[in-house]
């Protein structure tokens, strides 16, 4: 599997849910682009987890429903998001 890095950006061995961020990789015309599922990190501590294990798609609605974790405050939320 190939890693997708920024410039300059090493990978990291995640430890603990706080240290995560959720990602997404859009394919279109021919680029990668990555992007943030719930919302873009302010620093490195300001990660939202998100469980894809427990995780659906609809292709139909182009629904997805996920799993979210606040670190801050360990609360577990179920979220629904539409994606392109």
């Amino acid at each position: 599997m190939e890693t997708i890095l920024s410039d300059g950006e090493e990978a990291r061995t995640v430890k603990a849910i706080s240290l995560a961020t959720a990602v997404k990789y859009v394919y279109k015309n021919g680029t990668i682009k990555k992007d943030y599922l719930l919302k873009t990190p302010t620093d490195r501590k300001d990660n939202e987890f998100c469980n894809f294990n427990s995780s659906d798609y609809n292709s139909t609605t182009k629904t997805y429903a996920t799993l979210v974790t606040d670190p801050k405050t360990k609360k577990t939320s179920v979220i629904w998001l539409k994606l392109d």
